[in-house]
């Protein structure tokens, strides 16, 4: 049975992975460059090709998820398939190694259920159900981006964990390394994966009773202490950054997000999975009864599934005949189920913002894990002597639906991402100064667009750096330090991406221009106006967010720098900013600043309300250098997620206005 079993296991993945790639072939060998998320992740797998990567994808609250276990995945695949054998660009290698993976932890789980029910009709009535449901899931086998690659991994560590609990402790192993897997991709799954495995060993020991599991299965354990070991390295290494770690933002964020979810909205977003709805966030913005519209939207997904629920649990009670070894199994799965859909609700209640779909796409895991309880016990119902017609005419039926279903289809007709690198190729080829590192300054929204520009500079072996506000995203060897931005000696060369001027610049998308040279500021009557529509943007390049309704752009960080050149002055300048501080509530109304010019202090006293910092700047200072550098310093400024306030991670100090230059008396 165990050849058996293994061996339709191994044709699932053969057959599988065939049909995966034969299908997306068209893409897989067409030229793409990613932007957005891709793109960020892409430059984290750059990373990860020379063993520096340590963290997992970025969070939107401001964290890694923990560990980079799928990006060496990646890595491992563009390293032979792209930069080897150059045989697809890097992110048609990342696709196909995320296929067969998928692919091999489907077939897993197939292996280990198969195994344990032993009925040779499960896999075929596995696997027509899987056809149907992946399908209507949408790209479960052919997505890269992270929420979706948890789909396949939670399946077979959930099989894994019913495998285990049946007293099978040789699986251990696959325990330990589904387990991991999980635990690297999101912040969320230590809550399913240290639930699960306790309850799975408990189930083993109280099986084994004697001897220990640990001597009944010695090398199992050993395996899975090497596997949990090689997964632990990157996190270890993570801890000895201190409060600089992930583990110390993961934290901060868990400690001052409160924004949890009553138990009726979690329980309403874990059964929107079983109707295939995408909208959960509109959908469960506010809790009442339109929230449950999925439910008359979609009723036969989910009266099929409410039937499939009703039949595994009936049947696992009843038993109907089954043999009293295999029904103890089943019951085992079903618990299982049980176990894992609680903690679905207790993660649900734990979410923090909007309760997206994707937040809950491994959630179509705990379904299909239902459905093959169902096929557990369907199997022991029917006769052996037509158990083979109807296994057949499932295979048959299901290769169909997964060469419909599972398709990612043909490349665009132009990749929006390679427009981005042959124009950021473009923009490099124009810069006057080509080997200095490169700073890119943009607004908020463009950062997809910036995320492809960064990762083509990143394959061209061009350095870049970014604002600490984008920290996040970019990863900290990327951050320009303020010290180094505001350092007269250093050699940058800027890159603004500003929106519809008439600066003179290189034109990079649809109303778009990358500008290289700093704007000229007069010193009689020059304004730099910080409101939504004002002028900042061609300014800054350091440590302000993006200008709030009204008058007024918060600064972000310790530090904020401004750029301009220096129009000839014949006096002394006065130098005027127009500020609001930011007090949180329950810290002192007290805001210290300093101001330098050209690295020349200029301006040191406290912000204690509303007004004006002045300061007065020597001409011989003024004329001093053909670009003027303009640093403002809060070394008080702290952010709210710093406080326990919220979770907002910027470091709020001014609320700035305008910043004006006029000639000073003699």
């Amino acid at each position: 049975m165990k050849l058996r079993t293994s061996t339709a296991s191994l044709f699932v993945f053969l057959a599988l992975s065939t049909i995966l790639v034969l299908t997306s072939w068209s893409f897989l060998r067409s030229p793409v460059h990613e932007e957005g998320d891709a793109a960020l992740n892409a430059l984290q797998i750059e990373r990860a090709k020379s063993f520096q990567e340590i963290h997992g994808n970025y969070s939107r609250f401001h964290f890694n998820h923990p560990g980079p276990a799928f990006f060496y995945v990646d890595a491992a695949a563009e390293a032979v398939l792209t930069d080897r054998l150059h045989l697809m660009s890097p992110n048609c290698a990342h696709t196909l190694a995320n296929m067969l993976l998928q692919a091999a932890f489907l077939s897993l789980t197939l292996y280990l259920l198969a195994s344990l029910f032993e009925q040779p009709l499960f896999i075929p009535l596995a696997l027509l159900g899987g056809a149907i449901h992946f399908a209507r899931a949408g790209q479960a086998f052919t997505s890269i981006w992270p929420p979706h690659v948890l789909l396949m991994p939670f399946l077979a560590f959930w099989a894994s964990c019913v495998s285990v609990g049946n007293g099978r402790g040789r699986h251990l192993p696959w325990l330990a390394l589904t387990g991991s897997f999980l635990v690297h991709g999101h912040v969320a799954q230590p809550l399913f994966v240290v639930s699960l495995t306790v309850l799975s060993y408990a189930a083993l020991w109280l099986q084994a009773r004697r001897p220990m599991p640990v001597r009944a299965f010695p090398w199992a354990h050993a395996g899975a202490l090497l596997v949990i070991a090689l997964f632990v390295l990157p996190l270890a290494i993570d801890l000895t950054h201190g409060d600089e770690s992930n583990f110390h933002a993961i934290m901060t964020h868990l400690r001052t997000a409160g924004d949890h979810k009553r138990l009726s909205k979690a329980a309403v977003y874990f059964l929107s999975f079983f109707s295939y709805t995408r909208d959960q966030d509109e959908l469960l913005r506010s809790l009442s009864l339109d929230s449950l519209s999925f439910i008359r939207q979609r009723p036969w997904p989910f009266v099929a599934w409410m039937a499939i629920a009703a039949l595994v649990g009936v049947g696992a009670w009843r038993g109907f005949g089954a043999a009293p070894e295999r029904l103890r199994r089943i019951r085992i799965a079903a618990g299982f189920w049980g176990a894992t859909a609680l903690l679905c609700l207790v993660w649900g209640v734990m979410q923090s913002g909007a309760m997206y779909d994707f937040n809950g796409y491994f959630y179509y895991g705990v379904n299909y894990a239902l459905l093959l309880i169902g096929c557990g016990l369907v199997a022991q119902w029917v006769p052996a002597g037509a158990s083979r017609w109807i296994g057949a005419g499932a295979v048959l039926a299901a290769v169909p639906l997964a060469w419909n279903g599972f398709s990612l289809g043909g490349p665009p007709s132009e990749d929006k991402g390679m427009i981005v690198r042959r124009h950021t190729l473009e923009v490099l080829a124009a810069d006057p100064h080509p080997e200095a590192p490169k700073l890119l300054v943009f607004p908020h929204d463009d950062w997809p667009m910036i995320a492809s520009v960064a990762l083509a500079l990143q394959r061209a072996g061009v350095q870049f750096y970014v604002d600490p506000s984008w920290t996040f995203m970019f990863q900290r060897h990327h951050e320009m330090p303020a010290k180094t931005a505001a350092d007269v000696k250093t050699k940058l060369s800027i890159w603004r991406f500003l929106h519809n001027t008439d600066a003179p610049g290189v034109p990079f998308q649809p109303g778009v221009t990358v500008v290289f040279d700093a704007p000229t500021l007069s010193p009689s009557n020059g304004v730099i106006d910080f409101s939504a529509d004002g002028n900042f943007e061609r300014y800054q390049v350091f440590g302000f967010s993006t200008p709030l309704p009204g008058e007024f752009a918060p600064t972000a960080q310790n530090d904020a720098i401004l750029i301009f050149k220096p129009e000839p002055a014949e006096k002394d300048i006065e130098l005027e900013i127009i500020a609001i501080p930011y007090f949180a509530p329950g810290q002192p109304h007290i805001q210290p600043s300093e101001l330098r010019f050209n690295g020349e202090l200029v301006f040191a006293a406290p912000f204690t309300e509303p007004g004006v910092l002045r300061a007065r700047v020597p001409k011989e200072l003024w004329n001093s250098r053909p670009e003027a550098i303009v640093h403002l310093s809060l070394p008080n400024a702290q952010s709210p997620a710093e406080l326990g306030l919220s979770a907002d991670p910027r470091r709020l100090g001014l609320m700035v206005k305008k910043l004006t230059t006029r000639l000073g008396d003699k």
